[in-house]
């Protein structure tokens, strides 16, 4: 975001960049079971002109997952994982995972915890998207940097003042998943079914904080304190031949803030409707529960494979449900009160190409070109993406 005359430095920029050093190791003691470990570091540093005083960021981690099976058709992976970081701490992580196969279905399960730490972006990022009119701030910028807004003239209306954010913390979660796989005996359909249930500590959300002038949002970050995210999703996969095949999914997801839906419980948050002066006490039914999160998501992939050319080419299509925008009432909460984006739908074309070590791809991104100013900023209209990779072929890949 280009400030001041020709040839000063803009005192926003942000660079950030990281170093990471890992190894692996193997240890396949018999045909049924399989001991992986590996330890690394990585150090995070940025160069910000505005902030000259920041420290880089070390995280120190290790971890070790071993992969039993006690008799053919049951499997379990169990692993333990520890980090530290040079600014908040250490935390050791465990997971536990099982699936179980029938003659023609698996049953599965899964436990596992998480840990991650707020990153530079997170926290000192100042970004201005020209183009659309968007401005994303870290945590530790965004006071500042929204008072320069307001001083130009360009705040519109400010949903939540810096002060009410607070100071980043470190996120932690543990996840519960179960379900089943159903194939068919031709092995043509493969039907996946899943329920999850995720409780996060501290989850690090993005938030709208204020609208520009021009209808545009300013985003930052923010702490919820212990939000619960549950749901269950269905897929189903069929192919038709060697060369076409479909793919189809739907999820449902709840989320929630438990401290917030406690206090709604108890009477003690307030809404008011658009128009009205007076607040009132929020409804159990009109708590909304985490902004930005579509409660039905659905998607369908179609793709084709030229077998002897070595490549494919598919088309994506994703529809997300209506949702909860940004607060308009000033309760720092969403409600049903508050702004609702519409529902939207993108399509997305994929040609791959591989030759020998080296794997080409082109994306056309929205190809229908949908676009919102106020609720979808980062669909900048139709979008091309192309990519080279090469890969290092070693012993250990073919042997995977």
């Amino acid at each position: 975001s280009g400030e001041g005359d020709v040839g000063v430095k803009d005192e926003s920029a942000f660079s950030e960049t990281f170093h990471r050093l890992e190894a692996i190791g193997f240890f396949p003691d018999t045909k049924r079971s399989y001991f992986t470990f590996g330890a690394g570091s990585r150090w995070d540093d940025v160069e910000a002109l505005r902030y000259t005083d920041i420290d880089a960021f070390q995280t120190f981690f290790g971890y070790a997952q071993w992969q039993f099976k006690p008799i053919e058709s049951l499997e379990i992976i169990s692993g333990l994982r520890a980090d530290h970081h040079s600014q908040y701490g250490g935390r050791v992580t465990p997971k536990l995972s099982a699936s179980y196969r029938l003659k023609n279905v698996t049953l599965k399960a899964a436990y596992g915890s998480g840990f991650k730490s707020p990153d530079f972006r997170q926290l000192y990022l100042d970004f201005n998207n020209e183009v659309v009119g968007y401005n994303v701030f870290g945590t530790e910028v965004l006071a500042e940097r929204l008072a320069t807004l307001e001083t130009q003239g360009v705040i519109e209306q400010i949903y939540i003042q810096p002060s009410d954010l607070g100071t980043l913390s470190p996120e932690t979660s543990q996840s519960f998943n179960g379900g089943l796989v159903f194939r068919s005996p031709d092995k043509k359909w493969v039907w996946e079914a899943n329920v999850f249930h995720n409780n996060i500590h501290q989850l690090i959300d993005v938030v709208a904080v204020a609208q520009k002038t021009n209808r545009q949002l300013v985003y930052s970050y923010q702490n919820q304190n212990q939000v619960i995210t549950e749901g269950l999703d269905a897929s189903v996969k069929y192919a038709l031949n060697q060369k076409w095949s479909f793919r189809g999914g739907l999820q449902f997801l709840q989320t929630r803030d438990v401290e917030v839906q406690e206090q709604v419980e108890q009477g003690k948050v307030f809404t008011k409707s658009e128009g009205e002066l007076v607040s009132r006490r929020m409804n159990e039914d009109e708590y909304a529960g985490l902004f930005g999160r579509s409660p039905w998501t659905s998607n369908f992939k179609v793709a084709y494979k030229f077998q002897k050319a070595n490549a494919q080419v598919y088309a994506r299509w994703v529809w997300k449900s209506s949702y909860i925008a940004y607060d308009l009432n000033g309760n720092l909460i969403a409600d049903t009160q508050d702004d609702k984006a519409p529902g939207f739908h993108t399509v997305n074309l994929t040609g791959s190409w591989d030759l020998g070590a080296f794997s080409y791809a082109v994306t056309l991104k929205n190809l229908l070109n949908n676009q919102s100013v106020q609720y979808l900023p980062g669909n900048a209209g139709i979008q091309v993406f192309g990519t080279i990779t090469y890969n290092i072929k070693t012993k250990q890949n073919e042997r995977k």
